[in-house]
């Protein structure tokens, strides 16, 4: 089951059923806040690992996405996804643990189903499994800016700018907290 909510309209997804199997340990809060009309809170206890947040009109550019997420000590990999619908990606950030022996990031973009050429940045990953980060995600006029925990990571230009073309953010994999979204202050 996937959590999603458009700006102004909150809504709460359950399932009694995830509920009573999961661990009170791997239940978490996720929140989505769009500074100027919107606001959920979503227990993950309630819903699968995936949750996506709807940008009524478009992601402008030079808005500010955070994530707080939590790695477990087991998860092989998350991801942060700004996508237009399921075919068509504009920018994943898909941070890998132990991926064929290394400790790497994953950056893409797909159209019409077709993933591009993936650009991995294999040096300064800032990540530790059972951690807690802030990552920041500035999205720009021609390119996203990503910061781990305040500090610069890496910047990708792909071939989907920011814009009205992305209608949402989706967070899957294990140990997102929370999700908020704002414009980037001058």
């Amino acid at each position: 089951m996937e959590g999603r909510a458009a700006c102004g309209v909150p809504q709460k997804a359950e399932n009694r059923e995830e509920t009573d199997q999961r661990d009170e340990n791997s239940a978490a809060a996720i929140m989505l806040a769009f500074i100027a009309k919107c606001f959920l809170l979503v227990n993950l206890a309630s819903v699968a690992t995936s949750l996506q947040m709807d940008f009524n009109g478009g992601l402008k550019p030079n808005t500010l996405v955070t994530v707080y997420v939590e790695i477990p000590k087991d998860t092989p990999r998350f991801a942060v996804e700004f996508e237009h619908d399921k075919s068509n990606v504009a920018f994943e950030f898909n941070p890998r643990f132990n991926y064929h022996g290394k400790l790497y990031t994953a950056c893409n973009s797909m159209k019409n189903n077709g993933w591009g050429t993936q650009i991995d940045k294999k040096d300064g990953f800032p990540f530790q499994l059972g951690k807690k980060y802030k990552i920041d995600f500035e999205c720009l006029e021609n390119s996203y800016k990503v910061y781990v925990d305040g500090k610069f990571y890496l910047e990708y230009k792909g071939p989907v700018k920011p814009g009205k073309y992305i209608k949402w953010v989706n967070v899957w994999g294990t140990g997102c907290h929370y999700i908020a979204a704002s414009p980037l202050h001058s």
